[in-house]
């Protein structure tokens, strides 16, 4: 083999090298990413994908009066209507629901699930419920234990003169009635059970400042290509120079675009193909 072949195997095989580790890194975008966005997806469920019935507002434990604003989230793919209810707490076995209003046939996200007028009940504990009504399965519920204090006067007691007692007479002691001013019963909050089938939105896996996150791992592999089509690129034009001056420049273009340039124009064709076809597919859903 002369020197000159020798001499032109060398950037050759830099050239090949290059485009070996372009290919593994598509390959790499292509393999790791799709993992990732499933791995987020199922690990923050987004209203589009899961059942969420949430209570915002009144917390646990409130306490309430007047108008009270219920603010939440209720929302199912399967979705039908939902009702808003409350019941004194405790309450008899024969004690039904009382509505809050008519249910609503529109889901709600973050918003204003009804308006609950307490002006006409009396203080104590009660039981706020929402129910989610599927359209292929079993009611979601999702229930708050609030306080009712609606601010009721509390009687002023006034003070009575002081009698200067009499001596008995004959007729019998002269008794004079006692009044007695009797506390109503401390009321003792009791447990409130968990709901079955509410679905809670868990936190995420990924944090969305981290660098694992799927955009920035897309960021980053486009940034690595292109610094990896420059250098490909000041390789060429080293070639080509190299070539030219030994009088060889035509073959090596020629083998250039068919072991490199092709190749690689390809895979980028494909990749666009497949954004494209994935995007179709994402508006038609």
């Amino acid at each position: 083999m002369s020197a000159a072949g020798v001499n032109m195997q060398s950037p050759i095989k830099g050239v090949v090298r290059i485009v070996g580790l372009i290919q593994l890194a598509l390959l790499a975008w292509l393999g790791i990413l799709k993992p990732l966005n499933c791995m987020a997806a199922r690990d923050n469920p987004t209203p589009e994908s899961s059942t969420v019935v949430v209570i915002s507002s009144p917390a646990e434990g409130a306490i309430v009066s007047g108008s009270v604003m219920v603010i939440g989230t209720v929302f199912d793919p399967a979705f039908e209507s939902y009702e808003l209810e409350f019941l004194p707490d405790p309450a008899p076995s024969t004690t039904d629901w009382e509505a809050v209003q008519p249910p609503v046939e529109q889901m709600v996200i973050n918003g204003v699930i009804g308006s609950w007028d307490t002006t006409g009940l009396l203080d104590g504990f009660y039981i706020l419920r929402v129910t989610l009504n599927r359209t292929d399965g079993e009611p979601v519920r999702v229930e708050r234990q609030v306080t009712v204090s609606n601010a009721t006067p509390t009687p002023t007691l006034t003070a009575q003169p002081t009698r200067t007692p009499e001596p008995p007479s004959a007729e019998g002691p002269d008794m004079a009635p006692t009044s007695l001013i009797q506390q109503p019963p401390t009321r003792t909050p009791r447990p409130t059970a968990t709901p079955g089938g509410s679905t809670s939105t868990p936190q995420g896996l990924i944090p969305p400042d981290s660098p694992l996150q799927p955009a920035n791992l897309r960021r980053a592999a486009f940034h690595g290509m292109l610094i990896a089509g420059g250098v490909f690129v000041l390789l060429g034009i080293y070639s080509f120079v190299r070539q030219s001056i030994r009088g060889s420049f035509s073959d090596s273009w020629k083998w250039i675009w068919r072991e490199v340039i092709g190749p690689l124009v390809d895979a980028i064709q494909r990749q666009k193909q497949k954004r494209k076809k994935q995007n179709d597919t994402g508006e038609d859903v």
